[in-house]
């Protein structure tokens, strides 16, 4: 017996459906796609060794990929695990910032 296609199928040819995390590259994965893929990996680990854990890296790994600092720390106080100091630098660090542009 051999398979037809459908028309649906004819039809809708020309889409391409979103990658799923097997089709995207290692080190392009985001979290969501790296936790899915592998879900052993700890997301308070440091995969790519780049400084950064796991769930607050843009691409946890790829080692030159990295989110901004103070993404990074504001990620960390959302989880309540910053302490005061942490808080501060996040002020120095928006300051900083400013004062850049």
């Amino acid at each position: 017996m051999i398979k037809t296609e459908s028309a649906t199928t004819k039809l809708f040819s020309g889409l391409r459906p979103k990658a799923s995390s097997k089709e995207i590259a290692r080190g392009n994965m985001n979290w969501s796609q790296a936790k899915k893929r592998y879900p052993s990996l700890n997301p308070f680990g440091d995969k790519d060794k780049d400084g950064r854990i796991n769930m607050e890296d843009c691409k946890p790994l790829n080692r030159r990929k990295q989110d901004d600092e103070i993404d990074s720390l504001k990620g960390l106080q959302r989880l309540g695990v910053l302490n005061e100091e942490g808080k501060e630098l996040i002020k120095d660090l928006e300051e900083r910032k400013k004062r850049k542009k």
